[in-house]
Parts: structure tokens; sequence; C-alpha cells
């Protein structure tokens, strides 16, 4: 009943339906944008660190060449300990 009465007076009440429904579609879409640039910037900065951590084991892998027997096991245990294998 109401609705026909608006729609007699002509308010646009099928307009403005579908204009609040465009920008809650459109805020959401938003927010999901706003959510996967955010996963994708710690995946970035994950990544860096992983990096970092790559290069520093290569590093302690080479030095760790130069030392004794002994010496080298115990790095490859503690590698292993760091690395969770």
């Amino acid at each position: 009943m109401l609705h026909n009465r608006l729609l007699l007076t002509g308010f646009p009440l099928v307009a403005v339906v579908r204009q609040g429904i465009t920008e809650a579609t459109e805020d959401m879409v938003q927010q999901l944008v706003d959510m996967i640039d955010a996963a994708l910037a710690k995946i970035q900065t994950g990544t860096e660190v992983l990096h970092r951590d790559v290069l520093s084991i290569s590093k302690e892998l080479v030095d760790g060449s130069k030392r004794s027997g002994q010496q080298q096991v115990e790095m490859m245990t503690h590698l292993q300990t760091v690395l969770g294998v």
C-alpha cells in the first residue's frame, strides 16, 4: 500500500533501492579490495623476510664449510632446528 502511494506521488522508490544496493555493493567490493591489498602487503613482507633468512643461512653454510667437521655438524643441526626440518 505504501509502495503504491509512493509511486503515485512520483517518489522513485525503485531508483532509491537500486542506488542503495549499488552503493552497498561498491562498499563491499572496496572492503574486499582493501583486504586483498593488506594480505598482499603481508605476503610481500613475509617474502622479503624469508629471502633475507635464506641469504643469511646460505652465508652461514659457506662460513660453516670453512669450519671443522664437528662445527659443521653443529651448524647443520641448528639450521634444521631453525627451519623445522
